[in-house]
């Protein structure tokens, strides 16, 4: 008989984070905004945690940053369609033009 091991896409996420531990705690937002892949995306997109407690446009420019870095590495270069946090990229883009 063979064991087959095999990683759902879950098991994937939760490998990503652990292995971005030190970004996670730098980034500063609560962990359960990370809880999982949706949960991060539906951040993004709306911008706002579903207790209205954490905002994405209160994070500071380094924070901000980090946080893009994160979510442009795991979503392939596909953050356009986050509109909360495109929007700040583009209104961070055209601050320092």
């Amino acid at each position: 008989m063979s064991f087959r091991q095999t990683n759902n896409r879950h098991d994937i996420w939760q490998d990503y984070c652990d292995d971005h531990a030190k970004m996670l705690s730098a980034i500063g937002l609560p962990m359960y905004v990370f809880k999982n892949e949706r949960s991060l995306a539906e951040f993004l997109t709306t911008g706002i945690t579903g207790d209205n407690e954490t905002r994405l446009d209160r994070l500071n420019d380094d924070r901000f940053w980090l946080l893009f870095g994160f979510a442009d590495s795991w979503f392939c270069a596909g953050t356009e369609r986050f509109t909360a946090m495109e929007a700040r990229r583009i209104r961070d883009w055209l601050h320092n033009t």
